[in-house]
């Protein structure tokens, strides 16, 4: 009974340490979730010859716009200036979101993720070059890597630029892995040892 006992407290300490490690983040993948068309992505601005706004999600399963591009699903959507014009209103264009990193270790983390762009353009992190895409390629999502040395402890800033822009059915699709977990290992030493200096007693008194 006690044998049992020792082995229940050491697996439910051990249990607690690996919730202790265990941090989850959102990501602002574009669309927000939303497959409908005209939908506002509140994280997703843009910003062309005309100004400043809120980016829209693009439906390329509907009337003018693209069918050839890949198909938005529940992980993200495009995104363009408008859902009802077909054109971006020239360069510069530029679509820009932010995500938060504070308060956790970014060497432990190891951020992938995937997008496309029609018409080509630049992939940017904090200002830093991650990808290229050119035109042609929006018929599936292009994986890519966010280097450790281009994270930040704090808001970092994902642009994706323009470098092709025919005027005619622009828009962006960009998503991370889904949430990515950091393991804060100097936090979940203290419960490890609970749990190891628990099993020892426990072990001293059985023997």
């Amino acid at each position: 009974m006690n044998t049992r006992l020792a082995i229940a407290t050491l697996t439910l300490l051990i249990a607690n340490v690996s919730t202790a490690m265990a941090t989850t983040l959102t990501f602002p993948n574009t669309g927000n979730g939303s497959l409908v068309g005209g939908t506002i992505d509140p994280n997703w601005t843009y910003t062309n010859s005309q100004g400043t706004g809120l980016a829209q999600v693009l439906s390329p399963d509907k009337p003018n716009w693209f069918g050839d591009w890949v198909l938005n699903d529940a992980t993200s959507s495009w995104i363009g200036v408008s859902a009802t014009d077909i054109s971006s209103h020239g360069f510069p264009l530029v679509f820009t979101s932010k995500f938060d990193l504070s308060g956790i270790n970014i060497a432990t983390w190891n951020i992938t993720g995937s997008w496309t762009i029609d018409d080509g353009g630049v992939l940017l992190v904090n200002g830093n070059f991650i990808d290229f895409q050119g035109a042609g390629n929006w018929g599936s999502l292009h994986n890519f890597s966010v280097p450790t040395a281009d994270l930040v402890p704090g808001v970092n800033t994902v642009s994706i630029v323009f470098t092709h822009d025919d005027n005619f059915l622009e828009g962006v699709r960009f998503n991370l892995a889904g949430t990515q977990t950091v393991v804060p290992v100097p936090a979940a030493l203290p419960l490890l040892g609970s749990a190891l200096g628990v099993f020892g007693f426990l072990r001293r008194r059985l023997s």
